[in-house]
């Protein structure tokens, strides 16, 4: 056994070299991700603005989500109602080179994100791959494996606002595929 290992090491060691020139269509990169990685950085002042912003309002069913512009010069916080004085205070505390924008959320966040968790397995016809609450609190939106013969998206929509026993909340439905869970 230490011999074979032996062998296999003096193999991979007297080797030449992998050529270092990432080539063929594997390694590039989608135009999105290369996108992604043009953008500026966000500093770490905003980075621990942001942090302490998401720290201090999880829980509160008010808020929804927060993102930042592509430029890093704008961040929007989804909020459902009057800001509170904690909500004020956390703007307030901004870094100056930013500017933030409240985004009205039309249902409560902290509601939508309960219906959210009900979803899988609320219809059994319907396998719910994911779900979430749309970014800007209008409703949610949930993927399913596979569509049914005889339904669009819009009836599975109307379904699960129903099975949800709300009616008046707009449910988006996409086609997400299969999710593969990993296990270690």
């Amino acid at each position: 056994m230490a011999l074979a290992a032996a062998i296999t090491f003096a193999v991979i060691a007297l080797a030449p070299p992998a050529d270092p020139t990432p080539s063929g269509p594997a390694t590039a990169l989608p135009d999105v991700a290369a996108e992604q990685l043009a953008l500026p950085p966000i500093g770490i002042e905003i980075y621990d603005w942001l942090n302490g912003l998401q720290m201090s309002l999880d829980g509160d069913a008010r808020y929804g989500t927060v993102a930042i512009s592509e430029d890093r010069e704008t961040v929007t916080i989804t909020w459902h109602g009057e800001p509170s004085d904690e909500l004020a205070a956390i703007i307030d505390e901004a870094p100056d080179t930013i500017t933030v924008a409240l985004q009205h959320a039309e249902f409560l966040p902290g509601e939508l994100n309960a219906l959210v968790v009900r979803t899988p397995g609320l219809i059994p016809d319907f396998q719910v791959a994911m779900a979430g609450m749309e970014n800007d609190g209008s409703g949610i939106w949930v993927g399913i494996v596979e569509l049914p013969d005889g339904n669009s998206l819009a009836d599975v929509g109307t379904a699960f606002a129903e099975a949800l026993g709300r009616p008046d909340v707009p449910v988006r439905v996409e086609l997400s595929g299969a999710v593969m869970p990993i296990n270690g």
